[in-house]
């Protein structure tokens, strides 16, 4: 992914990059204001959209974050997708800033956001292209008002023993296990690292 927009992939045996703007993909709509439909959507054009990070979900469909435009979901097949940007329900992400995408070891995808902490999206055995709906239905958020200590979120990672390490940019490094999650029992299982407690040099967690 690159500043401008745009998706390289490389082909190792001719070694030469294939590139497209995201922009140019056919998109459906996944949650778009109101608009719940399953109709071809073409969106405005993300010529100065930023990508800052691009994921693989258990389907093969790739999941990419961008700046400030949400997430577009891609079946490289088909090079058709869906936007998943925040709005005024219930169901949408909770940001369109996205810092980073990462799957766990169950399949779910996990998503960081500059202003409002992280969200995760259930997709271990539901592929976003048939049961989006479903899908959002039971997104799971959280920030400051559930047990995050900060809600800019800047660095996300998934260790070998299934652990989501959250790196922040006032309020240092937490992890907690995504084993049995649940968010009651967040502030119980979470361990906390930052220059207060003297295990940081710095409270900001860039990767």
């Amino acid at each position: 992914g690159t500043a401008s927009g745009f998706i390289n992939k490389y082909n190792e045996y001719t070694d030469e990059f294939l590139s497209f703007n995201i922009s140019e993909i056919e998109r459906y709509s996944g949650h778009i204001a109101d608009d719940r439909s399953d109709l071809p959507l073409i969106l405005s054009r993300f010529s100065n959209t930023t990508i800052t990070s691009i994921c693989e979900d258990s389907f093969g469909n790739l999941w990419i974050s961008t700046w400030k435009q949400g997430v577009v979901i891609l079946n490289p097949v088909t090079q058709k997708g869906i936007r998943l940007i925040k709005n005024k329900g219930n169901y949408s992400i909770p940001s369109n800033q996205i810092t980073k995408l990462v799957k766990d070891q169950n399949g779910n995808m996990w998503g960081a956001t500059l202003d409002n902490g992280i969200f995760m999206l259930p997709i271990d055995y539901i592929n976003v292209f048939e049961k989006k709906e479903d899908i959002l239905n039971q997104i799971i958020k959280i920030n400051t008002k559930n047990g995050l200590p900060d809600n800019s979120i800047i660095s996300l990672m998934v260790d070998k023993k299934n652990n989501l390490w959250i790196g922040s940019f006032t309020k240092g490094l937490f992890s907690f296990p995504l084993n049995d999650f649940e968010i009651k029992n967040l502030y119980k299982k979470t361990h906390y690292f930052s220059s207060d407690n003297k295990k940081l040099s710095s409270n900001t967690v860039t990767s």
